[in-house]
């Protein structure tokens, strides 16, 4: 039985599917589940039928089919209805699903990335990390994997090591503008303005980049350089009203109590 069935078996009988050999998908295997299922004994048709298919040589499974089967688990596995057990059991199967995909293609990048946001369900961001680390270094001229790895790393707050991963995906598609645009704000997160600005600008022109650098100088709490950096994003845009508003905010008076500065949330782009 290769993948494609072990699929179509896998919508309907997820829960016995655990008992499967270790190898998910292969041409000779039958899931325990569909054994069990049957209360008559077989007839001479499917005997022979079973018969012959026994003695067809082995079908190597598609690395793709694989890793739907894996998608599938793991979307299964974060239903709100599952139990504990059936959410571990469902991880299992799609764990060995990824980790079967890359025994049959070792390159296979959405193996990578679904082993990696399965360890990521599961609460394990370092092996989530280790496993991001081990697809670039299989597909190094990867540049989604590369913003893959530098967006975890964001999300841990891990400056230095997202800023060095969304440099490689920024590098390897110069003329991607999320990945610029993310590692702009990466950048100006850690302090580093001057290079936060220059990406910015490259993909939303001189006047914001001086409101993004602005907005995040204002998060980071350096409310005079962010006052410089608004002042010259106006310049160059007056009609930016974001900007405009910003700098209002930052130009209230102190001793108004009941009119506070507040600081501008940084929140993460959304991976497409």
């Amino acid at each position: 039985m290769d993948c494609r069935l072990s699929l179509i078996l896998g919508l309907g009988v997820l829960g016995g599917a655990a008992g499967c050999t270790p190898s998910l998908f292969t041409h000779n295997s039958t899931p325990a589940a569909f054994q069990t299922a049957r209360k008559e004994s077989p007839t001479a048709e499917e005997v022979a039928s079973a018969k012959v298919e026994a003695e067809q040589p082995k079908r190597k499974p598609k690395a793709s089919t694989c890793v739907t089967f894996g998608d599938f688990c793991l979307r299964e596995s974060l239903a709100p209805a599952s139990s504990p057990e059936e959410q571990r059991q469902r991880r299992a199967l799609a764990r060995r699903a990824y980790e079967q995909a890359l025994e049959i293609d070792p390159q296979c990048a959405e193996a990578y990335r679904g082993l990696a946001q399965l360890y990521t369900a599961e609460q394990q961001p370092e092996r989530a990390i280790s496993t991001y680390q081990s697809a670039v270094r299989a597909l190094p001229r990867s540049a989604a994997l590369w913003f893959d790895l530098g967006m975890l790393h964001s999300q841990r707050r891990e400056w230095e090591p997202a800023i060095d991963a969304l440099a490689h995906a920024a590098d390897l598609d110069p003329t991607n503008r999320q990945y610029a645009n993310v590692l702009g704000f990466c950048l100006a997160r850690a302090g580093r303005y001057e290079q936060s600005l220059a990406y910015f600008t490259r993909v939303v022109g001189e006047a914001r980049a001086h409101f993004n650098v602005g907005r995040m100088m204002m998060h980071n709490g350096q409310a005079d350089a962010a006052r410089q950096h608004l002042e010259l994003a106006l310049q160059r845009e007056p009609n930016l009203t974001e900007a405009r508003e910003l700098l209002a905010q930052l130009n209230r008076p102190q001793n108004r109590p009941a009119q506070p500065i507040v600081p501008v949330q940084y929140q993460e782009p959304v991976r497409p």
